[in-house]
């Protein structure tokens, strides 16, 4: 079984997904906490590539897409 967390995180949740592992294929713990969080909110970044080549080869488009969710944030609490 995979991980499963105690109990829902009070905030917002964001994923980044590899294009070729879409969305709608993430195993059901990840996806109930997802359906769960919707009222609170949840964002989903798809990112080009698969498991191996999005966090190398295509480093430049998930470092972009995290430095826009991070500027946000930083703007949301001050």
């Amino acid at each position: 079984m995979g991980y499963m967390p105690p109990s829902l995180y009070p905030g917002k949740i964001t994923f980044f997904w590899p294009s070729d592992d879409p969305w709608h294929t993430v195993s059901g713990g990840w996806r109930k906490v997802a359906k769960a969080k919707e009222a609170q909110g949840v964002e989903a970044h798809v990112i080009p590539g698969n498991q191996e080549t999005w966090r190398a080869e295509h480093l430049h488009a998930l470092a972009e897409r995290l430095r826009k969710c991070l500027s946000k944030a930083q703007k949301e609490v001050i």
